[in-house]
């Protein structure tokens, strides 16, 4: 699904484009493009959060959110397919969870060492 929309400033048409390639679980790619000066800007709708790899903080958000609600993963695939938005594959799901796990691990260990 690819989203445009236009804008008309005076003379220039402003469009917004999704770039459906750019898209990874919940964030998306958008270009903005002026029709007067043939200029783009590209916009992200989330940041990276890795050095290495794609893993970008509105799934990772998205993920412990459906974590701490209790639904999981086919509670996120539902809450998606209301909102008519593309959802996390499972395995992007999982990976999530695990780095999610890893970190609320690491920190219960160092929290048990201090209190010991």
């Amino acid at each position: 699904m690819s989203y445009t929309a236009r804008l008309f400033v005076s003379s220039a048409n402003i469009t917004l484009q999704e770039t459906e390639s750019g898209r990874a679980g919940l964030k998306s790619d958008l270009s903005l493009i002026c029709s007067a000066c043939d200029e783009s800007t590209s916009l992200q709708t989330s940041a990276n959060i890795t050095k290495r790899g794609k893993s970008f903080d509105v799934n990772k958000r998205t993920v412990f959110h459906s974590l701490e609600l209790g639904t999981g993963y086919e509670g996120l695939a539902s809450f998606c397919g209301i909102m008519n938005k593309p959802c996390l594959s499972t395995s992007a799901y999982y990976k999530q969870v695990d780095s999610i796990l890893g970190v609320a691990e690491d920190y219960t260990m160092e929290e048990l060492k201090s209190a010991g």
